[in-house]
């Protein structure tokens, strides 16, 4: 089996965390921001943000991801990830499918 390859954009860190840098800066709170670091969840933080149903919402299950990616990374809110380039929020969904693999 070989290696995963690390985007560029990615950093594995020694605490298992990931910090991400992003395509550009943006404003959180009037604080620049360059980078987020999301920690690696718990199973138990995995399953509170699981849908508590197959009926839900696309939109349902995109706010469930922002929470938790948020309440995974380093001062950022659901809303600041929702407001990210889609290009950023792709490399924060990359960056979480570290921890799954």
């Amino acid at each position: 089996m070989s290696e995963r390859t690390v985007p560029d954009y990615l950093t594995l860190n020694d605490d298992y965390s990931v910090t991400v840098k992003l395509s550009r800066p943006y404003d959180e709170n009037g604080v620049k921001k360059e980078s987020i670091t999301l920690r690696e969840p718990t199973a138990r933080e995995q399953r509170q943000f699981s849908p508590a149903s197959d009926k839900v919402s696309p939109a349902q299950l995109g706010a469930l991801e922002e929470k938790m990616l948020a309440s995974l990374a380093d001062g950022v809110t659901p809303e600041f990830l929702g407001n990210l380039a889609m290009r950023d929020y792709g490399r924060v969904q990359t960056a979480f499918s570290f921890f799954t693999d």
